[in-house]
């Protein structure tokens, strides 16, 4: 499994980070395919900056992932990741 943070020069240059000061949360809920491809990427908890919530959906779509199993055969798993950005 191979999951890197969202690029930090990308992200100081939202909105957020040069307008708004405080803690902003994402979550991103995310499936698995059998094959290990991420074939979903949705924003459940969005930060408030969309351009800041598409970096992260474009990170996670990076990542990379060992299938999980069930009884021996790949099958598909979904999940969530939390991302919290301090901005002063």
């Amino acid at each position: 499994m191979n999951t890197p943070n969202p690029p930090l020069d990308r992200i100081i240059r939202t909105e957020l980070a040069l307008f708004h000061k405080g803690l902003h949360r994402n979550r991103t809920y995310y499936c698995v395919h059998p094959s290990g491809a991420l074939e979903v990427i949705t924003t459940v908890l969005p930060t408030g900056d969309p351009k800041l919530d598409e970096i992260v959906r474009e990170t996670v779509a990076t990542w990379t992932f060992k299938p999980a199993t069930a009884a021996g055969k790949p099958t598909r798993a979904c999940g969530k990741s939390e991302f919290n950005f301090r901005f002063e």
